[in-house]
């Protein structure tokens, strides 16, 4: 019996950047219930792969050891939220690089390629602080981001490895354990 395992590939950031997130998310809980990600879960995700057979573990791995980069720089720029139904249902800090945006391209064709499956909407670099659940009061939630975001400096952080994570679903909150790290070297690049 093939046994299946609930995949995704992401990078992670510094202590600086994740402690940010951490802080900033702890303080909207005034405006929102919120479910804040753990601080050693934060990630960006570049392909969930969702539930795959153990077997093609070595395709995705073989796509993540093709990558050649040298570490990549990614920068933050201000926190955000994404929307269903004009209400706000993810709190995130956004982030950009087109190192990283070319690299997860490079990536998802190779995953294509070996006919792996992966969740395939549009990639926006962003690091997820929380779930919202139930806002108290939408104008002064974004309000009080906003000034947040007003006094932003913009921070940037390097990603040195890509890792494939196994993700186990429990009742105190999601278990992301590695199951394969490339590390990325300045020897290495696409070109």
């Amino acid at each position: 019996m093939n046994e299946n395992l609930r995949l995704f590939i992401a990078v992670k950031f510094d202590n600086k950047v994740n402690s940010l997130v951490e802080k900033v998310t702890n303080s909207i809980k005034d405006y929102a219930k919120i479910k804040p990600v753990a601080i050693n879960n934060l990630h960006v995700t570049l392909a969930f792969l969702g539930s795959q057979q153990k077997t093609y573990v070595n395709k995705i791995t073989n796509c993540l050891d093709a990558i050649k980069s040298k570490p990549i720089t990614v920068y933050f720029d201000k926190f955000s939220f994404f929307e269903r139904n004009s209400s706000p249902t993810v709190f995130f800090l956004n982030g950009f690089s087109e190192e990283l945006a070319n690299l997860t391209k490079n990536l998802r064709n190779c995953l294509k390629k070996n006919r792996i499956t992966f969740d395939n909407k549009k990639f926006i670099i962003h690091l997820t602080g929380a779930r919202i659940k139930t806002v108290f009061n939408k104008k002064r939630l974004y309000d009080f981001i906003d000034k947040i975001n007003e006094n932003f400096k913009k921070i940037s952080s390097q990603v040195n490895e890509i890792t494939l994570f196994q993700s186990t679903l429990t009742k105190e909150g999601p278990i992301y354990s590695p199951l394969y790290i490339k590390k990325l070297s300045q020897e290495e690049t696409d070109g």
